[in-house]
């Protein structure tokens, strides 16, 4: 079956859904919708947010903005792992409800009429509950086989997020200027409730047969303890060296770029949602189209990631020397090439997953890596921005050229075909690391 995984036949009692995903559907299918929704609610407040800031904070914007995203980042990094070990050992169903919940609250809070302080820090805290791409990445490895199915898969799924980032910043740009802002948040509030609502009643369950009476494997959700597996598994800790690089990157360029855009370019709400939407549409052909078109060519994982990660070099090049809004979307368009690194990076990293019930702690083991980039970079960004006030605004950017390139070169170390992991969280059994723990 295209894009599904072989399994045995269905037992009595089996839920309809899942025996309703065995036909000519792929069951990673049934993930895309509640992705959809909750990546729309994200991305419709993006053209509006900025502005807000920008008027509530002033100069400081990209400090509070960068220390924001650290807190949610840091928190994350403790979390994501038991959400990954939850999963495994609950299924993927209600943790996805968790986390499409816990996005919702900053916005709530708009709408119940609360101040920029006090969404700033709801935004922070809410990286407690943000195990979304944990849970949707270990889904997918769950209903389909390792290889290129796979990369097309997880190219179908982050292609969701391509497609909100064309259609939502546009959408709430139109929200914002028929009803004000409030008509923006009151549409994430119904949006982020749908996925919710989807993962609780409509969403197959991808692991059906669990223990009546599970138990947590409590080291399995120890952030430090997902640190030091890494460490001992070669091919998992170049890869995440790798990952680590790029994302402190990525999220040095996402946690600034609205407000280099507004403060810089003088962007409004319209201009932005405009800009968003194009990145968007180019991540959404990347992930859709290329990466399926590179896997019918044999294009394998690897080389698929070295391609990606040149054109995120070229894309923050143009951001640093930008000085026109042409140069702006020539940035936007590099996105069809840098888009296909997300694919490529997490098929390679559940390939090395052999234990298919291990999915979920190895997903939370990459969220945890990303989420401690999430909370370094925009601080870092934050900082930099800070002290290059009065210089040239696009100048902190090139220390994340420099940071991407090494990502870049890294992968040249990198081996073709991954290993599959030897062990369980934590480090392999050795005399003289006989009882060690972190």
């Amino acid at each position: 079956m295209e894009g599904d995984i072989e399994r045995p036949e269905s037992p009595p009692g089996e839920p309809f859904e899942r025996r309703l995903c065995r036909g000519h559907i792929p069951m990673y299918l049934s993930v895309v919708p509640m992705c959809f929704a909750e990546f729309l609610s994200f991305t419709i407040i993006r053209a509006v947010i900025p502005g807000m800031q920008a008027k509530a904070f002033g100069a400081s914007s990209y400090r509070v903005e960068g220390a924001t995203l650290a807190v949610q980042g840091i928190l994350s990094f403790f979390f994501c792992p038991m959400f990954g070990a939850l999963s495994d050992l609950y299924g993927r169903c209600i943790p996805l409800a968790v986390a499409a919940g816990g996005a919702l609250i900053p916005v709530i809070a708009l709408v119940m009429g609360c101040d920029m302080v006090t969404y700033q820090v709801l935004v922070g805290l809410s990286g407690v509950l943000k195990g979304t791409f944990v849970v949707v990445f270990a889904f997918v490895a769950d209903t389909t086989p390792q290889g290129p199915k796979r990369t097309n898969a997880y190219g179908v799924v982050l292609g969701t997020l391509g497609l909100s980032l064309t259609i939502g910043p546009y959408l709430g740009s139109l929200a914002a200027e028929a009803g004000g802002n409030m008509a923006t948040f009151r549409l994430t509030t119904l949006l982020g409730l749908s996925a919710l609502i989807y993962s609780l009643t409509f969403l197959p369950e991808s692991l059906p047969h669990r223990p009546k009476r599970p138990e947590m494997d409590w080291a399995a959700a120890n952030p430090f303890r997902v640190m030091m597996w890494v460490w001992y598994d070669p091919f998992l800790y170049q890869l995440m060296t790798i990952a680590f690089l790029y994302f402190i990157s990525y999220w040095s360029l996402v946690s600034s770029v609205m407000l280099y855009l507004t403060r810089k370019f003088h962007y409004g709400v319209m201009e932005r949602g405009r800009f968003l939407s194009l990145i968007g549409f180019c991540h959404m052909m990347a992930e859709f189209v290329i990466v399926r078109v590179a896997m019918k060519i044999g294009v394998r994982d690897k080389l698929l990631m070295q391609i990606g990660l040149l054109g995120w070099v070229i894309k923050l090049l143009l951001f640093a020397v930008a000085e026109s809004r042409f140069l702006l979307d020539i940035a936007a368009i590099m996105s069809l090439a840098s888009g296909v690194f997300g694919p490529a990076f997490v098929s390679l990293a559940s390939t090395a997953a052999e234990a298919r019930g291990k999915q979920g702690e190895v997903q939370g083991a990459i969220a945890a890596f990303r989420a401690l980039a999430e909370g370094l970079g925009p601080l870092f960004m934050g900082i930099l921005f800070t002290l290059n006030e009065g210089g040239p605004e696009g100048a902190p950017y090139m220390i994340g050229v420099i940071i991407a390139s090494a990502s870049l070169t890294l992968t040249t170390r990198l081996p073709d075909t991954p290993h599959p992991f030897k062990h369980d969280i934590g480090p392999p059994p050795s005399p003289s690391l006989q009882g060690y723990s972190i």
